[in-house]
């Protein structure tokens, strides 16, 4: 193809494609083959929100909403092994997880003994091993499908619910939402786990609610985040009014146990 055939097939597919298929033209007509491409069916992405949903991670009820940039491409299954193995380092037990993005859903299934994780997702195994861990950081082994082997080095920060986890270079970021059964954590679970802003109060001072009641719905990146009550209680103090945009970690409303 010649640099003027070039341009034109440019012009071409900028005017009368969407991403996802012009990016699929132009790996197929100028034979790009990097290896992140491999295997990668590229397509417009529905909902900019990934969210996975986990349980048996550390309560029985938890709920753990993953945020990453907007992709184009399908979410790497790799990522989702990168995040568990970081979850996991101190966890020695199964979780299933549920992945919705572009309106599909998949479960995967996850295993630590010793320093070995097994992601079952599909019918298909991966294999991490970790080779370091510290406080803040891991360096884990993949071992791909064919044998080939993979280092990834993971940084981690932890803050209450809140996550950011950087792999190999790319920044991600997490909260858990805790639902229920997870003790009278007031601060966390009454809190934003994420900048959002407030779309409704649904209680008023005084009002008795029992545990897992929605209290205050929010919204952040065109999603509804409901701020549940952790036990029962009695709604004591409400700190923040419909359109207010609120930070991570700032106490919305405050609950008073019944009987304590």
């Amino acid at each position: 193809m010649t640099l003027d055939e070039a341009k034109q097939f440019l012009t071409t597919e900028l005017a009368e494609k969407d991403t996802a298929t012009l990016l699929t033209s132009l790996l197929n007509n100028f034979g790009i083959s990097h290896p992140n491409f491999a295997g990668i069916t590229f397509r417009e992405a529905i909902q900019k929100n990934i969210v996975l949903t986990t349980e048996g991670l550390i309560g029985e009820n938890e709920k753990q909403e993953i945020r990453v940039p907007e992709n184009i491409f399908d979410f790497p299954l790799d990522f989702v092994l990168h995040l568990l193995a970081h979850e996991f380092v101190h966890i020695e037990q199964r979780a299933r997880l549920n992945y919705y993005a572009t309106r599909e859903e998949r479960e995967f299934e996850a295993t630590r003994q010793g320093d070995e994780i097994h992601l079952i997702a599909d019918g298909f195994t991966a294999v991490c091993h970790l080779l370091h861990y510290d406080e803040h950081t891991a360096l884990l082994e993949w071992v791909q499908p064919d044998g080939t082997r993979q280092h990834i080095r993971l940084a981690g920060l932890k803050s209450g619910d809140n996550r950011q986890l950087w792999v190999n270079g790319r920044t991600f970021t997490a909260s858990r939402i805790r639902e229920r059964g997870h003790g009278r954590q007031a601060n966390s679970s009454l809190a934003a786990a994420i900048p959002a802003v407030v779309t409704e109060i649904l209680v008023n001072v005084g009002d008795s609610v029992a545990e897992g009641d929605r209290l205050i719905l929010l919204e952040s990146m065109k999603m509804v985040i409901p701020i549940q009550a952790p036990y029962a209680g009695v709604v004591t103090a409400v700190h923040c009014q419909p359109g207010d945009s609120v930070q991570a970690g700032i106490q919305l409303i405050e609950l008073e146990t019944i009987g304590d």
